[in-house]
């Protein structure tokens, strides 16, 4: 997904596919590290990519609710240093 330029209508398909493709994986670790990886070089800055990438999130979230938490969760400590929502209802 890094190798394009901008936020284009072949990319907002790509982040749709690529979601729908992890919601039906059965390797949860699969998916919860493709997912931490989408967060780490997402553009928050391009509010375009950023809506490209909530689709994917939503869509993975529809058969992966535990993968797509994990890795938000994960991303969550890595960039906040941990103690955010997660940790605070276990």
């Amino acid at each position: 997904m890094g190798s394009y330029a901008n936020a284009s209508v072949e990319k907002a398909f790509l982040y749709k596919a690529l979601g729908t493709a992890l919601a039906m994986s059965k390797d949860v670790a699969s998916v919860t590290e493709q997912l931490r990886k989408l967060l780490r070089m997402a553009d928050y800055l391009n509010g375009a990519e950023t809506e490209c990438l909530s689709s994917c999130l939503q869509l993975c979230a529809r058969d992966q609710l535990d993968a797509t938490l994990r890795a938000l969760g994960d991303f969550e400590e890595e960039i906040g240093g941990g103690g955010g929502f997660l940790a605070s209802q276990e």
